[in-house]
Parts: C-alpha cells; structure tokens; sequence
C-alpha cells in the first residue's frame, strides 16, 4: 500500500511540476481594444449619408462576435469540469476562427483548468493497484502513449488515455507515478495566440520536454539554464503588460537564482572544496565573453560575477559569496 506521506510527496512534486517555475494562476488575457470595431458611416461625396457600412468593417464585425461567441461556448465547457478532452477537441475545431487575443484567452483558461483539475486526476493514480500496476509496465524512458498500449487493465488504460486527452504527461517521483502540465499540447496553438501568449507557452513546454531540475539536481546543461533564464528576462521586457508576467517572473526568478547557485545536489560551487563547478565555468565564460552585456541584465551581473569570481581563481570566497548575494537580490 502506498503511504500517505509517499503520496503527498508525489502530489507536491506534481504541483512543483506546474508552479516552481510559474505563479499559481494565470488571469485570462482580456480582449485588445483594437478588435476591428465599426467605423462610423462614411458620406458619400455629394453630402449625403450612407446607410451601408464599409463591407470589410462589417465583415470584421462579424468575425470578432463569432470569435467572442466561441469563447463563450468554450469557457461554459470548462465551468462544467472534467471536459479538458472536450476542450482540446474545441480549440482543434475552431482554432481558424479565433481572433488571435480570444485564442490566447482560451489557453489561458484552458491552462487554469488543468491546474484546478490536476488534484483530482492524481487522487485517481492512488486508487486501487494503479501504481502498481504501472511499476510493472514501466520501463525508463517510456512515454505515456506507450504505457497506454502497454496497459492491459481497461480501467488503468482509460486513466492513462484520459490523462493525454487532457493535456498532460506523467511525472515519475521516487518511484510513483502521476500527472503533471505537458505545455507542449497548449503550445501546438502558438500559431493562433498573441505574441506574449505564444511566447509564455515556448518557455513552458521547454520545461515540459526536459525539466531544468528534478529531486533538487540540475539535469538540463548549464548554457540551456541560461538560455531559458534569459528568454524569460527577454519576455518580461518585451512583453511588459501580459496577463502571464507574474508567472513567467516567477520562472525568472528561479531560474536567476539557480544560474548563480545551482541546484541543492547540483551546486555551482562544490561542497568539497568551494570550487566553482567546471561546465558552468566554461558556459559562463562564453557567455559572458566581451563588452556586449548590457548593465542591469542576467548576463551584465553574470559579467561582473565571473570578473570578481576569476580573483578567486573561481573558489567561493566570503566576499564573492556576499558579491552574490548582492546580485541574487
């Protein structure tokens, strides 16, 4: 029987999965102002009104209310919850008839819903022998479609083959199994969203093809770490008003602090000796190399930091520690 604790633990590795690098929520985007409003009639050159609108404003009329009707119809499915299988077929469906900001706001939502839901589901991989049951099919590596062709119990197959129509992949935690966020599902739609939106969903589904961290090690590169830190400091200078900025300063900030301290079992300085970890030393550097990074930014203080690092011959002294911190703040 799997313990109370085993589970709780699972549940908060799962949580951790969708919050360590975002905010708990995201606020639906609300719709631009710039939505192809009616133009006011025109009058004709001898003075006289005309009845008619413009053809092409009238047609962007209509196609801005037919996109808000979907949104509608699509934000009335999720209130009834337990149909995520039903909202993807939805946006499936209607994904060419949405106006870019309306799309966003049904990802968004859309992403609320898995999040709200994503307890529930996880209740139902501790019901019975499921987990049982998939440590005996399992084998490392095994994506979830494969343990759905895998699983030869009708009931742990439907339970496997609802948690992808939902829009989610399986997280393995000391050796339990449950579900987590996969971005990568949301992100297929970057296409039809607003910039920031797609830009949101890019840096999340990075996270959902190879986590930065789990059990508390680094287990992507150090050059990767600091590609996505500094695509989420890019997205909240560029994207200063998006409903998705807490979330992705939350990933920022995480990612920051792991960029300048690494990861409890993956530190930037070994425990042994305070020497500054190898790779990271030499990803750094060549980040870092010449006069291009700009003051105040993750790499213009990762500049100064390896500047006052290499009079340490990269050892964590006490003063590079409080330089650190410092920066870290």
């Amino acid at each position: 029987m799997i313990s109370t604790n085993k589970k709780a633990m699972l549940a908060a590795a799962a949580v951790c999965s969708v919050l360590l690098l975002s905010a708990c929520t995201n606020n639906s985007v609300a719709p631009n102002s710039n939505t192809g409003t009616v133009q006011e009639n025109s009058q004709n050159q001898s003075g006289q009104n005309q009845n008619s609108t413009n053809p092409d404003n009238s047609s962007n009329s209509d196609s801005t209310a037919a996109s808000e009707q979907l949104v509608s119809e699509f934000q009335s499915l999720l209130g009834q919850g337990g149909k995520l299988p039903e909202a993807f077929e939805f946006l499936d469906k209607h994904a060419d008839q949405l106006k870019p900001e309306h799309a966003s706001q049904m990802l968004l939502a859309l992403e609320d819903a898995q999040i709200e839901d994503l307890q529930s589901l996880l209740d139902q991989y501790f019901s019975g022998n499921n987990q049982e049951q998939i440590v005996g099919i399992y084998e490392i590596g095994d994506s979830l479609e494969e343990l759905i062709h895998k699983a030869k119990d009708a009931d742990l197959k439907a339970l496997l083959q609802d948690t992808l129509d939902s829009g989610y992949q399986l997280n393995t935690a000391e050796g339990m199994f449950g579900p987590e966020l996969d971005y990568r599902r949301t992100a297929q739609y970057s296409d039809i969203a607003t910039e920031d939106t797609a830009a949101y969903l890019k840096l999340k589904s990075a996270e959902s093809e190879q986590a930065s961290q789990r059990d508390a090690a680094l287990v992507i590169p150090w050059e990767e770490l600091l590609k996505r830190a500094v695509a989420a400091e890019d997205f909240l200078n560029n994207y200063p008003d998006s409903s998705s900025k807490e979330d992705v300063a939350a990933m920022f900030s995480n990612y920051k602090n792991t960029v300048f301290l690494g990861a409890n079992n993956t530190p930037l300085f070994a425990y042994e000796n305070n020497v500054m970890d190898e790779a990271a030393r030499k990803a750094y550097t060549d980040a870092v190399a010449g006069d291009t990074a700009a003051e105040g930014t993750l790499l213009g203080d990762l500049k100064k930091f390896m500047d006052e690092a290499a009079k340490s011959d990269y050892k964590l002294t006490d003063s590079l520690e409080q330089f650190r911190e410092q920066l870290i703040k």
